[in-house]
């Protein structure tokens, strides 16, 4: 396996980096040719690549989870992130034993695909196993809100938080984990962002903002002995500032 993955990295590399070449009109060397006509050469080397490495899985199946990841980078070059999720969620998933690793990865191709409710179950799995994982709360919320949140969406994700609470609260030294808390304040600033676009009343926005500075002060109440209690503010604090909410960030 290994002089295969040497040889499909080699195309890999060559589809990626290669460009096709020609004699410079002052005969000093070689110039990238004008049309740069390198794309369908460089899709059949990574056709290739992928070929070499399906009929390997195919037959005896993949030894390691470097081959494993090299054919999903395969595949995530051609843009086939539906076909390398699938991968990952079948028996060759199995070769990267970290779950959390595969289903942050699984999550990520199914963004690129478009489909934001099969990311945002990988990371909702995540979360129920880790309430404080603060890459699985801020990717489910992002899957859930996508590009144009309103407030179905909001809520959805509002009650996501409130059970990171309730999960955190039946473990051991629960209480001492800032992941659920800190996102309190995530959904609080979207919240805000939200009414900022929206171009609602002053009041309105008003009372989102002093809602954000709520849960900032009682983050801070928790965790504010934390080194780390300041950088993990930062961003909620800067925008009731810049945001022009004295009064909430006083």
């Amino acid at each position: 396996e290994r002089y295969l993955l040497w040889a499909v990295v080699a195309m890999m590399l060559q589809a990626r980096h290669g460009e096709a070449y020609q004699p410079r009109a002052d005969g000093a060397g070689l110039s990238a040719a004008a049309d740069g006509g390198t794309a369908p050469a460089q899709g059949k080397l990574l056709q290739l690549a992928e070929m070499m490495l399906r009929k390997r899985h195919a037959e005896v199946g993949l030894a390691s989870s470097e081959a494993l990841m090299v054919l999903i980078e395969v595949l995530e070059e051609q843009g086939k992130h539906a076909a390398a999720a699938d991968l990952l969620q079948g028996d060759a998933g199995k070769l990267i034993t970290l779950e959390a690793d595969r289903r942050r990865l699984v999550a990520s191709l199914r963004t690129a695909t478009g489909d934001h409710e099969a990311a945002a179950a990988e990371h909702r799995a995540l979360l129920e196993a880790n309430p404080d994982d603060w890459l699985a709360i801020v990717g489910f919320i992002d899957a859930t809100l996508g590009a144009d949140p309103g407030d179905t969406q909001l809520e959805v994700c509002e009650r996501m938080v409130e059970q990171l609470a309730t999960t955190a609260q039946g473990m051991p030294r629960g209480g001492k984990l800032r992941g659920p808390r800190l996102a309190r304040c995530e959904m609080a600033l979207r919240r805000l962002r939200v009414a900022a676009s929206g171009g609602g009343d002053g009041a309105a926005a008003g009372a989102t903002a002093m809602a954000l500075a709520d849960v900032v002060a009682c983050y801070v109440e928790a965790h504010g002995q934390l080194a780390s209690a300041a950088m993990d503010i930062t961003e909620y604090t800067r925008a009731l500032r810049e945001g022009g909410h004295t009064a909430a960030a006083e």
